[in-house]
């Protein structure tokens, strides 16, 4: 039974290890086409179409600060 149990454990820490690469790989792709879009299209931004963005980008930051919050310790 001991044996069954830390092969349920360890089942799930590869479940949980693969959830967590998945999610941050979403996560840290959408920042990286912020910065990029960001670095290529602010120049030409209005005001309001600025901080609509900076709200974007903020709250993609604040979503993978959760995640990393929520998963344990970045890979």
């Amino acid at each position: 039974m001991a044996n069954s149990e830390n092969m349920k454990q360890g089942g799930d820490n590869q479940g949980r290890s693969r959830l967590s690469h998945e999610i941050r790989s979403l996560i840290h792709g959408l920042l990286g086409y912020i910065a990029v879009f960001g670095d290529e299209v602010r120049p030409q931004l209005t005001v309001e179409q600025e901080q609509m963005f900076d709200r974007i980008e903020f709250f993609a930051q604040k979503l993978s600060d959760y995640v990393t919050d929520l998963l344990g310790d970045k890979e």
